[in-house]
């Protein structure tokens, strides 16, 4: 059964030229790498999307996570999808409880206890830079990012009623 795709957003770029975006339909995220030529986007799967229809709040808080990284000698965090549908996840609950505790009583981890080690919770900052400028400044989100023991993150943010909410979910 073919589906709509809903929406489309930029997340990380490697450096081979080729970008990583996650596309949603009603009822599942996809993944892809994807080579931009001009503004078509060709992806791994055939489809082609608008590329200037894409955010690129995610993206720009990986890469300001991965120049804190190298600014101290460590490796870059990678980005991985699975983390990043966590990320989602938690973005959106938290527009509802801001806890590191889940809406429903649970502790923040078991979002996907199979690949979630470490996060990052922030709202109402309405850029990636002032985003990471506050958890640079906490010692316990500055841990995490900077943290030598992660090698990948998936991050979101969720806009709602004019208030921005981030995640940034950490693996190894």
């Amino acid at each position: 059964m073919e589906q709509k795709i809903s929406s489309v957003r930029r997340v990380a770029e490697i450096d081979t030229g080729e970008e990583i975006y996650i596309a949603t339909t009603a009822d599942m995220v996809l993944f892809e790498r994807r080579t931009v030529s001009g503004n078509t986007i060709e992806t791994v799967s055939g489809n082609n999307v608008k590329a200037d229809s894409i955010p690129q709040d995610a993206s720009s808080v990986l890469a300001r996570v991965n120049q804190e990284r190298k600014a101290i000698g460590l490796p870059e965090l990678i980005w991985d999808s699975e983390l990043a549908v966590a990320a989602e996840v938690r973005a959106k609950e938290i527009a509802t409880v801001f806890s590191h505790i889940r809406p429903d009583g649970s502790d923040w981890w078991t979002v996907n206890e199979k690949v979630v080690y470490g996060e990052n919770l922030a709202k109402g900052y309405h850029s990636a830079e002032e985003a990471m400028k506050a958890w640079m400044a906490s010692p316990e989100h500055k841990d995490n990012i900077l943290y030598p023991g992660f090698a990948k993150i998936g991050i979101a943010v969720y806009k709602s009623e004019g208030q921005w909410y981030w995640a940034q979910e950490f693996g190894y």
